[in-house]
């Protein structure tokens, strides 16, 4: 009965993610990947869009979620986890490469036990310490996946959100609350929209979203 009534809270959570993205990849039955590059909602503003969505989570259900934003998997997942259990933390492309070396190995995707038991012998508990081997030694050290790590360390993901939704056009749209009379308001905001459409083709935009706890 109580695996039921998680089960159906999930699903309309789930629902609210849908009204900001069309790209969603669920994680876990109270987590997933929301691509945000392509919403309308908010003005673009993938931080106000987190806002919301952890707002209706906690009015609606009565649960706190956390949120993470960037441009990869790896960073959104990071930040979700740095700001919970109820509230939301965002680093931009420019900031990565500095906040990623005060991240601690655990934190790192696959790094485990025993793993982080091989990086304590080492002497390395931060992203910071590996970034000092070279790519070769990491695969010497923990195999092929050691390669892995070589990007991870430095905060480069390059996985895509997983869904079934094969993308075939990229658009943007916003809601202005006035109409648009004259010919140079519209041609001002289709500048606006052009621009909020070429980042989204250059870098996605990612939030992780974590419902921490069902009650």
């Amino acid at each position: 009965m109580i695996l039921q009534s998680i089960e159906k809270i999930s699903k309309e959570i789930f629902k609210i993610f849908k009204c900001y993205s069309r790209k969603i990849e669920p994680v876990s039955i109270d987590e997933a990947f929301l691509d945000v590059s392509e919403s309308g909602y908010c003005q673009g503003d993938p931080e106000e869009m987190a806002r919301q969505i952890r707002s209706c989570i906690k009015t609606d259900f009565g649960i706190t979620a956390s949120a993470g934003i960037s441009s990869n998997k790896l960073i959104a997942k990071i930040c979700s986890d740095w700001k919970k259990p109820d509230n939301q933390f965002s680093i931009c492309d420019d900031e990565i490469q500095n906040f990623i070396k005060t991240v601690s190995l655990k934190s790192i995707p696959g790094i485990g036990k025993v793993n982080f038991k091989k990086c304590k012998n080492l002497n390395m508990k931060s992203c910071n310490d590996m970034q000092k081997m070279s790519k070769d030694e990491l695969i010497k050290i923990f195999g092929s996946y050691g390669y892995t790590l070589f990007n991870l360390v430095r905060g480069i993901d390059n996985r895509e959100i997983e869904t079934n939704r094969t993308r075939k056009s990229i658009s943007v749209e916003d809601t202005f609350l006035h109409d648009l009379n004259d010919t140079n308001s519209c041609k001002q905001q289709l500048s606006i929209l052009y621009t909020s459409l070429s980042k989204g083709v250059n870098r996605p935009t990612l939030i992780l979203m974590r419902s921490e706890k069902f009650i």
